[in-house]
């Protein structure tokens, strides 16, 4: 096995093991859907940071990442990177080996410019994957889940108001998304996000061009669910899939099946709109997230990072 720089002439190889990779993680997540072509890889190969492994003729693995960025993942003063799903692969009997030696090639690269923020996403259930970039010191970070929507999933009473919000009263959200920022704050998540002012909500809306579905009692909004046609890779950008790109329920209402019908009154809006899949990303490092999401949802991917010692 030889690493090498990843060149056009190897880009169909390339896309070819990235179809198989997708192919073996829908094998055992039933709900992803087929794809017809897969994504470019022509942009990496522009730069130093994309890798192949060759047997022969024959390219066996690949792993590329994005060029680096000015204080990455919040962190001031470090420059990281980001290796999406598509952008590696792997084939044959030794695909732990193949993705050591790669990383290996692409951390000394990375290294050498003062990259010292380091992640990836890995498909859910490629265990030669996950077992590799674990021992390289990567820890988990992100998962992105999927859901089929179910047609004859019963609406119960619900105990509240379930309504999708009009845009223009999309800021009545406010108190909840600060809520959220906040909850994300506390340990053991620890991410730190500055308020948000009504304009800065209603911004943010109309950029992503997102719904907002609400429970109401009689004292207010009590929980939300904001999807978007995007989400976190190019599995999401599928027609026929919505993405919950936020959500929030008052702690005082968590245990109560509120978000539960909230989420069945989303699903049957969807379904009546023809969309049968329904996806959504969160920190694995949330509980209150990770438990409510994992009853409803099948991980697909999961996002891994390492911050490398930055005394080189």
């Amino acid at each position: 096995m030889d690493c090498i720089q990843l060149r056009e002439t190897h880009l169909d190889q390339a896309c070819e093991i990235m179809r198989l990779n997708y192919e073996a993680e829908r094998a055992k997540t039933k709900e992803l859907p087929e794809i017809i072509s897969t994504p470019d890889l022509g942009y990496f190969v522009k730069n130093a940071y994309a890798l192949g492994m060759i047997e022969g003729d024959t390219l066996i693995g690949y792993l590329c990442a994005y060029p680096p960025i000015e204080d990455a993942f919040g962190t001031a003063g470090v420059k990281g990177t980001f290796i999406p799903v598509h952008a590696h692969g792997a084939i044959g009997n030794r695909r732990k080996k193949v993705y050591d030696l790669l990383y290996q090639g692409l951390a000394k690269r990375l290294v050498e410019d003062r990259v010292f923020s380091h992640a990836i996403a890995l498909y859910a259930h490629d265990q030669d994957a996950i077992d590799c970039f674990f021992t390289n010191g990567f820890g988990m970070r992100c998962m992105d889940s999927i859901r089929a929507i179910d047609a004859e999933r019963p609406i119960r009473p619900a105990k509240v108001e379930i309504a999708e919000l009009d845009r223009n009263e999309s800021a009545s959200i406010l108190p909840l998304r600060n809520g959220l920022i906040r909850h994300l704050s506390h340990s053991p998540t620890f991410l730190k996000y500055p308020m948000m002012s009504d304009q800065q909500l209603m911004h943010s809306i109309q950029r992503r061009d997102s719904r907002i579905f609400i429970a109401r009692n009689e004292s207010g909004i009590i929980a939300y669910i904001e999807v978007m046609a995007d989400g976190e890779n190019f599995i999401t950008e599928n027609e026929g899939m919505l993405n919950i790109c936020g959500a929030y329920c008052l702690p005082e209402f968590r245990k109560s099946g509120i978000v539960d019908e909230l989420l069945a009154f989303l699903e049957h809006t969807l379904h009546q709109e023809g969309i049968p899949l329904l996806g959504v990303d969160f920190e694995s490092f949330n509980p209150t997230a990770r438990e409510f999401w994992g009853k409803h949802f099948t991980p697909y991917t999961v996002s891994l990072v390492r911050r490398i010692d930055e005394k080189q």
